[in-house]
């Protein structure tokens, strides 16, 4: 079973082939994204204002995309042991935007390896 990020009919972005570069931009705007959101959501919240829901809403989906990609490099990382992958899981699943904010700024460099990447992708081109 592949882990699938975008259904487009046939066709879809796997996550295991996705470039490290393209998934750690999009983890970083994802985060980016959701923190403005809940930002946003939250002063909208506080002032009563009708549609705050809605960015709050739209922060748990960014989220979730963040959460998702984060947890699947860091799961499959070959650079930390089981303990440090236990300890990162934990953390971005309940403590999200904290946790996430240290794993892109200070240490998503020494978890992802890129050898990784390139091995798995000629993998996957001569097995499809």
């Amino acid at each position: 079973m592949s882990l699938c990020l975008i259904s487009t009919g046939s066709d879809y972005i796997n996550i295991k082939y996705m470039n490290p570069n393209v998934r750690g931009m999009v983890i970083k705007v994802s985060l980016l994204i959701s923190i403005l959101l809940i930002i946003i959501g939250t002063l909208l919240r506080i002032n009563t204002t009708p549609g705050a829901e809605k960015f709050l809403l739209s922060a748990t989906f960014v989220s979730l995309i963040f959460i998702a990609l984060s947890i699947y490099e860091v799961s499959t990382s070959k650079k930390i042991d089981f303990s440090e992958k236990t300890m990162w899981i934990i953390g971005l699943l309940f403590l999200s935007t904290i946790v996430g904010i240290i794993y892109v700024l200070s240490r998503r460099d020494r978890i992802i390896s890129t050898s990784d990447f390139i091995r798995d992708r000629h993998y996957y081109r001569r097995h499809r």
